[in-house]
Protein backbone atom coordinates (compact mmCIF):
# COMPACT_ATOMS: atom_id res chain seq x y z
CA UNK A 1 0.00 0.00 0.00
CA UNK A 2 3.09 2.34 -0.35
CA UNK A 3 2.50 5.46 -2.47
CA UNK A 4 3.74 5.11 -6.43
CA UNK A 5 4.30 7.71 -8.61
CA UNK A 6 4.08 7.39 -20.39
CA UNK A 7 6.94 7.90 -22.50
CA UNK A 8 5.59 5.67 -25.64
CA UNK A 9 7.00 3.26 -28.11
CA UNK A 10 5.20 3.98 -30.95
CA UNK A 11 4.81 0.07 -31.83
CA UNK A 12 1.58 -1.28 -30.90
CA UNK A 13 -1.44 0.28 -28.58
CA UNK A 14 -3.81 -2.45 -28.33
CA UNK A 15 -5.94 -1.03 -25.56
CA UNK A 16 -9.03 0.78 -26.35
CA UNK A 17 -8.06 4.48 -24.74
CA UNK A 18 -10.27 7.28 -23.43
CA UNK A 19 -8.81 10.45 -22.73
CA UNK A 20 -10.72 12.61 -20.24
CA UNK A 21 -9.73 16.10 -18.47
CA UNK A 22 -11.90 17.81 -16.40
CA UNK A 23 -11.74 19.10 -12.75
CA UNK A 24 -13.15 16.30 -10.06
CA UNK A 25 -13.50 14.84 -6.37
CA UNK A 26 -15.83 12.57 -3.98
CA UNK A 27 -14.82 9.18 -2.29
CA UNK A 28 -14.39 5.66 -1.85
CA UNK A 29 -12.53 2.71 -0.46
CA UNK A 30 -10.75 -0.25 -2.43
CA UNK A 31 -9.41 -3.44 -2.05
CA UNK A 32 -5.69 -3.00 -2.75
CA UNK A 33 -4.31 -6.59 -4.00
CA UNK A 34 -0.62 -5.69 -4.90
CA UNK A 35 2.17 -8.28 -4.56
CA UNK A 36 5.30 -7.76 -6.40
CA UNK A 37 7.22 -10.67 -7.70
CA UNK A 38 10.30 -12.10 -6.66
CA UNK A 39 13.72 -12.45 -8.43
CA UNK A 40 12.90 -15.31 -10.79
CA UNK A 41 11.41 -16.94 -13.64
CA UNK A 42 7.63 -15.97 -14.24
CA UNK A 43 5.18 -17.05 -16.72
CA UNK A 44 1.91 -14.87 -17.29
CA UNK A 45 -1.32 -15.58 -18.99
CA UNK A 46 -3.02 -13.00 -21.42
CA UNK A 47 -4.00 -9.60 -20.05
CA UNK A 48 -2.43 -10.73 -16.82
CA UNK A 49 -0.29 -8.07 -14.84
CA UNK A 50 2.77 -7.94 -12.96
CA UNK A 51 4.87 -5.94 -10.60
CA UNK A 52 8.02 -5.80 -9.67
CA UNK A 53 10.26 -3.34 -7.71
CA UNK A 54 13.59 -2.48 -6.05
CA UNK A 55 14.49 -3.93 -2.49
CA UNK A 56 13.08 -2.18 -0.09
CA UNK A 57 11.04 0.36 -2.18
CA UNK A 58 9.55 3.01 -1.36
CA UNK A 59 13.18 3.14 0.82
CA UNK A 60 15.96 3.43 -0.80
CA UNK A 61 17.22 -0.13 -2.24
CA UNK A 62 20.95 -1.43 -0.35
CA UNK A 63 24.02 -1.27 -2.04
CA UNK A 64 25.45 -4.66 -4.08
CA UNK A 65 22.72 -5.99 -4.84
CA UNK A 66 21.51 -7.57 -7.88
CA UNK A 67 17.97 -9.14 -8.83
CA UNK A 68 16.75 -10.88 -12.52
CA UNK A 69 13.36 -11.43 -13.70
CA UNK A 70 12.72 -13.66 -16.57
CA UNK A 71 9.16 -13.09 -17.80
CA UNK A 72 7.20 -14.98 -20.64
CA UNK A 73 3.74 -14.62 -22.14
CA UNK A 74 3.17 -17.43 -24.45
CA UNK A 75 3.51 -18.14 -27.20
CA UNK A 76 5.84 -14.85 -27.50
CA UNK A 77 5.13 -14.28 -31.30
CA UNK A 78 1.49 -13.59 -30.89
CA UNK A 79 1.93 -10.92 -27.37
CA UNK A 80 3.81 -8.36 -26.25
CA UNK A 81 4.86 -7.08 -22.71
CA UNK A 82 3.84 -3.37 -21.52
CA UNK A 83 5.50 -1.36 -18.81
CA UNK A 84 4.20 1.32 -16.55
CA UNK A 85 6.56 2.57 -14.22
CA UNK A 86 5.11 5.39 -11.61
CA UNK A 87 8.70 5.39 -9.74
CA UNK A 88 11.78 5.11 -11.26
CA UNK A 89 14.74 6.94 -9.64
CA UNK A 90 18.11 4.99 -9.17
CA UNK A 91 21.86 6.60 -8.93
CA UNK A 92 22.92 8.37 -11.91
CA UNK A 93 25.90 8.11 -14.31
CA UNK A 94 27.29 8.74 -17.64
CA UNK A 95 26.39 5.47 -19.78
CA UNK A 96 24.76 3.70 -16.35
CA UNK A 97 27.87 2.35 -15.41
CA UNK A 98 26.74 2.52 -11.71
CA UNK A 99 23.07 1.27 -10.22
CA UNK A 100 21.31 0.36 -13.63
CA UNK A 101 18.03 -1.21 -14.72
CA UNK A 102 18.94 -3.83 -17.97
CA UNK A 103 15.70 -4.43 -19.99
CA UNK A 104 16.64 -7.08 -22.89
CA UNK A 105 14.35 -8.59 -25.06
CA UNK A 106 14.49 -10.28 -28.53
CA UNK A 107 17.17 -8.29 -30.22
CA UNK A 108 16.63 -5.88 -28.22
CA UNK A 109 18.52 -4.66 -24.71
CA UNK A 110 17.93 -0.97 -23.19
CA UNK A 111 20.13 0.28 -19.69
CA UNK A 112 18.12 2.86 -17.51
CA UNK A 113 19.79 5.16 -14.96
CA UNK A 114 18.48 7.78 -13.10
CA UNK A 115 15.42 9.31 -13.44
CA UNK A 116 15.62 7.60 -17.61
CA UNK A 117 12.33 5.19 -16.80
CA UNK A 118 11.10 2.68 -19.04
CA UNK A 119 7.67 3.68 -18.50
CA UNK A 120 5.52 3.41 -21.40
CA UNK A 121 7.79 0.88 -23.05
CA UNK A 122 6.78 -1.95 -24.73
CA UNK A 123 8.26 -4.78 -26.41
CA UNK A 124 8.27 -6.57 -29.69
CA UNK A 125 7.57 -10.44 -28.08
CA UNK A 126 5.95 -11.97 -25.34
CA UNK A 127 9.63 -12.33 -23.81
CA UNK A 128 11.83 -10.16 -21.56
CA UNK A 129 14.99 -10.28 -19.17
CA UNK A 130 14.79 -7.27 -16.59
CA UNK A 131 18.06 -7.30 -14.93
CA UNK A 132 18.61 -4.80 -11.64
CA UNK A 133 22.15 -3.77 -10.31
CA UNK A 134 23.30 -1.26 -7.41
CA UNK A 135 26.94 -0.61 -6.59
CA UNK A 136 28.91 -0.64 -3.52
CA UNK A 137 28.00 3.74 -3.74
CA UNK A 138 25.58 5.83 -3.78
CA UNK A 139 21.52 4.68 -3.24
CA UNK A 140 18.31 6.42 -4.32
CA UNK A 141 14.57 4.98 -3.46
CA UNK A 142 14.42 2.61 -6.56
CA UNK A 143 11.74 1.83 -8.93
CA UNK A 144 7.77 -0.33 -9.14
CA UNK A 145 7.22 -1.12 -12.51
CA UNK A 146 3.53 -2.83 -13.59
CA UNK A 147 4.59 -5.35 -16.24
CA UNK A 148 1.35 -6.55 -18.74
CA UNK A 149 1.22 -9.55 -21.46
CA UNK A 150 -0.87 -8.34 -24.30
CA UNK A 151 -2.18 -9.62 -27.15
CA UNK A 152 -0.03 -8.45 -30.33
CA UNK A 153 -3.07 -6.61 -32.68
CA UNK A 154 -3.60 -7.06 -36.08
CA UNK A 155 -2.48 -4.35 -37.96
CA UNK A 156 -6.13 -2.58 -39.22
CA UNK A 157 -6.87 0.01 -42.23
CA UNK A 158 -6.08 2.64 -41.53
CA UNK A 159 -8.80 5.07 -41.13
CA UNK A 160 -9.09 8.85 -39.87
CA UNK A 161 -12.60 10.63 -38.68
CA UNK A 162 -13.44 13.73 -36.42
CA UNK A 163 -16.56 14.53 -34.90
CA UNK A 164 -17.21 17.52 -33.48
CA UNK A 165 -17.49 18.29 -29.21
CA UNK A 166 -19.81 20.16 -28.06
CA UNK A 167 -20.27 21.93 -25.05
CA UNK A 168 -22.14 23.96 -22.58
CA UNK A 169 -20.55 26.66 -20.63
CA UNK A 170 -17.33 25.45 -21.26
CA UNK A 171 -14.44 24.32 -23.82
CA UNK A 172 -14.22 21.74 -26.36
CA UNK A 173 -12.09 19.88 -28.72
CA UNK A 174 -12.38 18.28 -31.51
CA UNK A 175 -12.42 13.63 -30.81
CA UNK A 176 -10.12 11.51 -33.01
CA UNK A 177 -10.19 8.17 -34.13
CA UNK A 178 -7.63 5.54 -35.51
CA UNK A 179 -9.33 2.72 -37.66
CA UNK A 180 -12.80 2.97 -35.09
CA UNK A 181 -15.71 5.42 -34.76
CA UNK A 182 -15.72 8.44 -32.15
CA UNK A 183 -18.92 9.81 -30.63
CA UNK A 184 -19.37 13.92 -29.84
CA UNK A 185 -17.78 14.50 -26.33
CA UNK A 186 -20.29 16.40 -24.39
CA UNK A 187 -19.75 18.37 -21.29
CA UNK A 188 -21.64 20.97 -19.34
CA UNK A 189 -20.39 23.34 -17.40
CA UNK A 190 -16.88 22.16 -17.87
CA UNK A 191 -14.29 21.52 -20.30
CA UNK A 192 -13.77 18.41 -22.53
CA UNK A 193 -10.39 17.11 -24.18
CA UNK A 194 -9.91 15.00 -26.63
CA UNK A 195 -11.30 11.43 -26.71
CA UNK A 196 -9.09 9.25 -28.04
CA UNK A 197 -8.91 5.24 -29.53
CA UNK A 198 -6.61 3.28 -31.51
CA UNK A 199 -8.82 0.17 -33.05
CA UNK A 200 -11.26 0.78 -31.13
CA UNK A 201 -14.55 2.91 -30.39
CA UNK A 202 -14.74 5.87 -27.96
CA UNK A 203 -18.09 6.92 -26.40
CA UNK A 204 -18.65 10.15 -25.10
CA UNK A 205 -16.75 11.84 -22.35
CA UNK A 206 -18.68 14.41 -19.85
CA UNK A 207 -17.65 16.05 -16.77
CA UNK A 208 -20.22 13.67 -14.80
CA UNK A 209 -19.52 10.42 -16.84
CA UNK A 210 -20.96 7.00 -16.85
CA UNK A 211 -18.49 4.80 -18.81
CA UNK A 212 -18.84 1.55 -19.93
CA UNK A 213 -15.82 -0.47 -19.95
CA UNK A 214 -15.12 -3.86 -21.57
CA UNK A 215 -12.49 -6.01 -20.87
CA UNK A 216 -9.02 -5.38 -21.11
CA UNK A 217 -10.43 -1.57 -21.91
CA UNK A 218 -8.04 1.36 -20.53
CA UNK A 219 -9.43 4.58 -19.15
CA UNK A 220 -7.43 8.00 -18.15
CA UNK A 221 -8.51 10.02 -15.42
CA UNK A 222 -6.91 13.29 -14.20
CA UNK A 223 -7.28 16.50 -12.60
CA UNK A 224 -8.04 19.90 -14.67
CA UNK A 225 -5.06 21.20 -16.02
CA UNK A 226 -2.42 18.34 -14.96
CA UNK A 227 0.67 18.19 -14.78
CA UNK A 228 -0.10 22.19 -13.67
CA UNK A 229 -1.57 23.31 -10.46
CA UNK A 230 -5.56 22.42 -10.68
CA UNK A 231 -8.03 25.14 -9.67
CA UNK A 232 -10.14 25.94 -6.71
CA UNK A 233 -14.17 24.98 -6.28
CA UNK A 234 -14.11 21.83 -8.51
CA UNK A 235 -16.40 19.48 -8.77
CA UNK A 236 -15.93 16.16 -11.62
CA UNK A 237 -17.39 12.68 -11.05
CA UNK A 238 -16.41 9.49 -13.38
CA UNK A 239 -18.39 6.49 -13.01
CA UNK A 240 -17.13 3.17 -14.58
CA UNK A 241 -18.79 -0.45 -14.95
CA UNK A 242 -17.37 -3.35 -16.69
CA UNK A 243 -20.07 -5.93 -17.17
CA UNK A 244 -20.54 -8.44 -15.73
CA UNK A 245 -19.22 -6.90 -12.45
CA UNK A 246 -18.89 -10.36 -10.69
CA UNK A 247 -16.80 -11.52 -13.54
CA UNK A 248 -14.75 -8.23 -13.81
CA UNK A 249 -12.74 -5.88 -11.37
CA UNK A 250 -10.92 -2.21 -12.03
CA UNK A 251 -7.39 -2.18 -11.82
CA UNK A 252 -6.11 1.28 -10.72
CA UNK A 253 -2.54 3.00 -11.57
CA UNK A 254 -1.97 6.66 -10.66
CA UNK A 255 1.93 7.40 -11.67
CA UNK A 256 1.11 10.72 -10.30
CA UNK A 257 -0.68 11.83 -7.49
CA UNK A 258 -0.53 15.26 -5.57
CA UNK A 259 -3.77 16.83 -3.93
CA UNK A 260 -3.38 19.54 -0.62
CA UNK A 261 -2.98 17.70 2.31
CA UNK A 262 -5.33 18.18 5.11
CA UNK A 263 -6.52 15.90 8.43
CA UNK A 264 -9.25 13.99 7.57
CA UNK A 265 -8.77 14.70 3.70
CA UNK A 266 -11.64 17.84 4.55
CA UNK A 267 -10.22 20.13 2.06
CA UNK A 268 -9.10 18.34 -1.70
CA UNK A 269 -9.90 14.95 -1.96
CA UNK A 270 -10.74 12.19 -4.55
CA UNK A 271 -12.77 9.78 -3.01
CA UNK A 272 -12.92 6.16 -4.83
CA UNK A 273 -16.32 4.29 -4.51
CA UNK A 274 -16.98 0.58 -5.43
CA UNK A 275 -19.39 -1.93 -4.32
CA UNK A 276 -19.73 -2.00 -0.43
CA UNK A 277 -16.18 0.14 -0.32
CA UNK A 278 -15.16 4.00 0.06
CA UNK A 279 -11.96 5.58 0.58
CA UNK A 280 -10.71 9.07 0.48
CA UNK A 281 -6.92 10.07 -0.81
CA UNK A 282 -5.67 13.50 -0.60
CA UNK A 283 -2.17 14.68 0.02
CA UNK A 284 0.40 12.11 -1.57
CA UNK A 285 -2.13 8.80 -0.23
CA UNK A 286 -2.69 7.94 -3.59
CA UNK A 287 -4.88 5.29 -4.91
CA UNK A 288 -2.25 3.44 -7.08
CA UNK A 289 -2.23 -0.33 -7.36
CA UNK A 290 -5.78 -0.42 -6.21
CA UNK A 291 -8.08 -2.79 -7.60
CA UNK A 292 -11.88 -2.94 -6.75
CA UNK A 293 -13.23 -6.55 -5.90
CA UNK A 294 -16.05 -5.74 -8.95
CA UNK A 295 -16.73 -4.21 -12.13
CA UNK A 296 -17.84 -1.07 -10.61
CA UNK A 297 -16.54 1.94 -8.83
CA UNK A 298 -17.13 5.94 -8.97
CA UNK A 299 -14.41 8.55 -8.88
CA UNK A 300 -15.48 11.31 -7.69
CA UNK A 301 -13.39 14.71 -7.25
CA UNK A 302 -13.49 17.87 -5.15
CA UNK A 303 -11.37 20.74 -4.18
CA UNK A 304 -12.09 23.82 -1.72
CA UNK A 305 -11.49 27.69 -1.97
CA UNK A 306 -7.85 27.55 -0.67
CA UNK A 307 -4.67 26.01 -1.99
CA UNK A 308 -3.72 23.54 -4.97
CA UNK A 309 -1.70 21.60 -6.08
CA UNK A 310 -0.46 19.20 -9.16
CA UNK A 311 -3.21 17.28 -8.90
CA UNK A 312 -3.42 13.68 -10.29
CA UNK A 313 -3.41 11.02 -13.42
CA UNK A 314 -4.44 7.69 -13.28
CA UNK A 315 -5.11 5.18 -15.46
CA UNK A 316 -7.97 2.51 -15.21
CA UNK A 317 -8.45 -1.37 -16.68
CA UNK A 318 -11.35 -3.05 -16.78
CA UNK A 319 -9.86 -6.61 -16.12
CA UNK A 320 -11.45 -10.62 -15.79
CA UNK A 321 -10.92 -12.01 -12.94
Amino acid sequence: MENSDLIFLERMKAAILILAVASCAYGASLEIRLETADCGTHTMAEGERLAIQSPNFPKDYPVDERCQWEISCPSEDDHYLEFVCPTFDLQSSPDCVNDRLVIASRGERDTKCGTDSPDGMTTSTGWTRLTFFSNADKVAQGFRCYIWCRAAPTVPTTTTSTTAATTTAGTTTAATTTAGTTTAATTTAGTTTAATTTAGTTTAATTTAVYELVPNQRVIIQSTNFPKAYANDERCQWEFSCPEETANYLDVICPKFSLEDSTDCTKDKLIVTSRGERDVKCGTDSPDGTQTSTGWARFTYRTDSSGTDTGFRCYIWCRPK
